[in-house]
């Protein structure tokens, strides 16, 4: 099969498949942007080798090889951890990752890291080797990228787009998966994901984060997007600038 799919159509599409902690899915996409094709496997128990044989299969399947692929998106839901690009070393990559992250499951990963666009500041983040290289071996040109960066990226995006200058704690909530970053003057000042099923939870977190980060209630932007925006009104308890967006 051709890198890019074999497809001798003009028309171009994107290939996003998103590994997590319990599964994965792929999904495809128009040149408008519209999801035409999505496919979910949850594995919570399954080895890696047995996760990547199975994403083979889907990405071999007919709705997905027979298309061209202008973009192809291999996004890990695995944690991420941050380091200023003045002290990053690639050397260094690997043995930062583990003792971040010494209780997660990382021995045969691949540690990768991602300077984030506009920012001074590398992401470091784990995917399956197996996975990736059943990605890598079919679409060359696959990226492979940490969700929780991406979303680090999307509110630096929207700090930019609104002209804001003024400090914002950014939330988006996936899933069980609560991503909170602080952004100031477009520079990245905290991250981090937790795993938070409930709204309860995700309260929790935030409120967590916003006392320990001692943010001024005064100038401090709280931006939800994704289901946390369902999260509005409880925190306007508490917090005095409370905002949805995109």
């Amino acid at each position: 099969m051709q890198a890019t799919g074999n497809n001798s159509s003009q028309a171009t599409y994107k290939l996003s498949i998103h590994a997590f902690v319990d599964g994965q899915s792929v999904s495809v996409n128009d040149p408008s942007g519209r999801q035409v094709w999505h496919a979910s496997q949850p594995m919570p128990d399954a080895s890696g080798s047995l996760r990547a044989s199975r994403l083979r299969e889907v990405l071999l399947d007919s709705h997905v090889a027979s298309h061209t692929y202008a973009q192809v998106q291999v996004v890990s839901h695995m944690p991420s951890t941050y380091v200023p690009v003045e002290l990053f070393r690639r050397s260094d990559v690997p043995s930062l990752y583990r003792l971040t992250f010494s209780s997660a499951r990382v021995s045969n990963a691949d540690i990768r890291h991602h300077i984030l666009p506009g920012m001074d500041v590398v992401e470091l983040f784990a995917l399956s080797q197996a996975l990736a290289q059943a990605v890598t071996g079919l679409y060359p040109q696959a990226e492979l990228l940490g969700r929780a960066g991406q979303v680090v990226g999307m509110a630096a995006e929207s700090d930019r787009m609104r002209g804001d200058a003024d400090p914002g704690m950014h939330v988006r909530a996936e899933g069980s998966e609560l991503h909170v970053c602080l952004l100031k003057g477009g520079q990245l000042r905290f991250a981090c994901t937790y795993q938070a099923p409930t709204d309860a939870d995700r309260i929790y977190y935030l409120m967590a984060v916003w006392h320990n980060l001692g943010l001024d209630a005064q100038h401090t932007r709280c931006l939800l997007a994704g289901d946390a925006a369902a999260l509005k009104d409880e925190l306007a308890n508490y917090i005095l600038r409370v905002e949805v967006c995109a």
